[in-house]
């Protein structure tokens, strides 16, 4: 495995040090510095930080549980990163399906899965873990509360706004969005806002098209009555 750059590492020896001696020495508990160790190796060397469960459990030799649990804790007490969480969601978009208006993405990132369903129940979505604790489903009113929480710096943007109007549309529409294949959320960019996006007017013209369909036959109903 190839380490960062020179000065990179040093820095991050130094910030290492820091940390270690701040509680002197003989400080640390030994779970607690194989966290600091942990933590150190994830950021000098890139290729660990960016594979995947299996690849990180393989190069350090340790079972893809407890490597799994100590990624959580590093997480729950470093502060929050919405690059991070976003970056962990985006790397797996490519492989995620879309299916009766709801998404699902596996995430194998601990903190990540616990994060999104806290979003999501924040947000009165419910998501089924059942048959794969890595699996996330989704409702596409529910990624757009993704995107809320991970895109806050573009909330004061017109296509932001379109956004949170069409999860009021897709919220009140969702057996409609079960029923329909939606064009334009083909999930083929790494990019979440770009995907959500691009998706934004496809979803509004799809319940459009429903509502009409059944105020049309409906109405060609009145009017059989009627006859």
């Amino acid at each position: 495995m190839k380490l960062v750059k020179n000065e990179e590492l040093a820095r991050l020896a130094k910030e290492f040090f820091q940390k270690y001696m701040g509680r002197g020495l003989g400080g640390y508990s030994g779970r607690e510095l194989e966290l600091l160790v942990l933590d150190f190796l994830i950021a000098a060397y890139p290729e660990l930080r960016d594979s995947s469960l299996f690849n990180k459990s393989r190069m350090l030799k340790a079972t893809e549980t407890k490597i799994k649990n100590m990624l959580y804790e590093i997480k729950l007490k470093s502060d929050e990163d919405n690059d991070e969480f976003r970056m962990h969601i985006e790397k797996n978009l490519e492989s995620a399906e879309y299916e009766k208006g709801k998404f699902l993405i596996e995430i194998d990132d601990v903190y990540t899965q616990r994060k999104i369903k806290s979003i999501l129940k924040d947000n009165g979505c419910i998501t089924d873990s059942s048959f794969n604790t890595d699996l996330v489903k989704m409702p596409y009113e529910g990624l757009i509360s993704i995107v809320e929480v991970v895109y806050e710096e573009k909330s004061k943007t017109k296509v932001y706004k379109d956004l949170i109007a069409t999860k009021r549309l897709a919220a009140t529409n969702r057996e409609i969005l079960r029923s329909v294949s939606i064009p334009g959320t083909e999930l083929s960019t790494g990019n979440l806002w770009d995907m959500v996006t691009s998706a934004t007017t496809s979803i509004t013209s799809a319940i459009s098209a429903k509502q009409a369909a059944a105020k049309a036959k409906n109405q060609s109903k009145d009017n059989i009555r009627k006859k």
